[in-house]
Order: structure tokens, then C-alpha cells, then sequence
């Protein structure tokens, strides 16, 4: 049964994630001092008692994400060096990584995500559009269509409200500011050479922005 699988392969994705995504996008252990007293402090401040590995991925860009299932907490900084990140860059994109595990957000789009093939085998609509497409249907396109994207909107906006109450649990710990700084500076990135050349050409291609262009970038991301 197509719904029953979907469900157990994604909870078994979620459970061996931390493990998978290292080896998958070859995330190294972050062995400096200053990031790991950083990330030790913003962990303690929200209230997190268990051990969070600080991983590294070198890479043209900037970013940095929170995974793993709620036993293993990670976190990974991705950037051509870490130096690239200030004090305050890491604490404000800490706090808001690990308050997506903290409160359980990624247990909430699992359930959401079962209720969805829940739903879809209740109404008798397919698992997926490749399913839908390789069997004779009863529901009509148009109503299987509109269901199934209204639950994806659903998603969509359940995911903005996972992203804000994260955003609002890290100014309650105390790093707003720090946050706002943080996405500022990555939204200048992604503003800049990602946004004019594509991240996927940024990625190929390593080009490295100069101080003019980066200051141009910064611009365009406050405006």
C-alpha cells in the first residue's frame, strides 16, 4: 500500500537524518573553540540539555541549518570559511536552527505529512501524480488537482508559521538583533551573486563577489 509506505519511509528518513545528511553533503566536525562556546551558549540559553554537533560544509555560498531527529541534534555552517561569520551572525542563526528542534517542528510536519496520505486514502485520491498517472482513476483530475494543492498550501503555510514561532522563541532567548543582522547578511548574498547568476551557477562556479559588489548587494537586501 502506497500510503502506508510513504508514511513509514518518511519517519524512518527522519530518524537516521542526522547520520544520512552528513555523509550525503559531507559535513566535517567543527573543532573551533569560539563557534562551539557559541553554540554551547545559545543552547543553554533556550533551555537545551542535550549535546548539539556543530558540523562545517565549504562551499561558495552562505548558509548554515539545524537537523537531525530530536535525539541527535546538529547543526552545520556553510560557508567558504567560518570566519565569515560574526559572534553575533552565529548566535541569532543558532537560536532560531535549534528552536526548530527544540519545539518539535520537524515531528510536526511528520505528522502533518502522514495526515495528508491519511486524508488521500480516506477520499480514495492517489499517493502521488506519478500515481495518478499510471492507473485508471475514479476521481477526476480537476477535483484531485484542487485537493491535492490545497494541501500543499496548507503545508506552505504551515511551514511560515514553524519559521515565525522559531524566529519568536530566538528573540525570547534574547537574540533578535542578532538574528536580524544574520539574515540580513545572508539575504545580501542571495540578494547578489546568487540572485544574478543563480545559485546552482554559484555553486559550479565558485565566483567570488568583490567589497563593491557586496556592498551593492547589502543595499539591495535592505531596500
Amino acid at each position: 500500500a502506497p500510503y502506508e509506505m510513504i508514511i513509514i519511509i518518511s519517519f524512518a528518513l527522519y530518524f537516521i537524518s542526522g547520520w544520512l545528511l552528513t555523509k550525503l553533503l559531507g559535513i566535517k566536525p567543527v573543532s573551533d573553540e569560539r563557534i562551539l562556546k557559541l553554540v554551547d551558549e545559545v543552547k543553554t540559553q533556550l533551555g537545551i540539555k542535550r549535546r548539539v554537533k556543530v558540523g562545517f560544509v565549504k562551499a561558495p555560498i552562505l548558509n548554515a541549518m539545524a537537523y537531525g531527529p530530536f535525539f541527535d541534534l546538529r547543526v552545520a555552517f556553510i560557508a567558504r570559511d567560518l570566519s565569515e561569520f560574526s559572534d553575533d551572525d552565529i548566535r541569532g542563526i543558532v537560536a532560531h536552527e535549534l528552536a526548530h528542534n527544540a519545539r518539535h517542528h520537524i515531528i510536526w510536519l511528520q505528522f502533518i505529512a502522514s495526515a495528508e496520505m491519511i486524508i488521500k486514502k480516506a477520499l480514495l485520491l492517489p499517493a502521488t501524480t506519478l500515481d495518478y498517472a499510471a492507473y485508471e482513476q475514479k476521481v477526476p483530475f480537476v477535483v484531485y488537482f484542487i485537493i491535492n494543492y490545497g494541501i500543499l498550501a496548507f503545508l506552505l503555510i504551515f511551514v511560515r508559521v514553524l519559521e515565525g514561532d522559531a524566529d519568536l522563541q530566538t528573540k525570547k532567548a534574547g537574540y533578535g538583533k542578532a538574528l536580524a543582522q544574520a539574515l540580513y547578511k545572508l539575504e545580501g548574498f542571495y540578494q547578489g551573486v546568487a540572485g544574478d547568476f543563480g545559485l546552482n551557477v554559484q555553486l559550479l562556479t565558485g565566483k567570488e563577489y568583490t567589497e563593491e559588489e557586496k556592498e551593492r548587494f547589502l543595499s539591495e537586501a535592505a531596500i
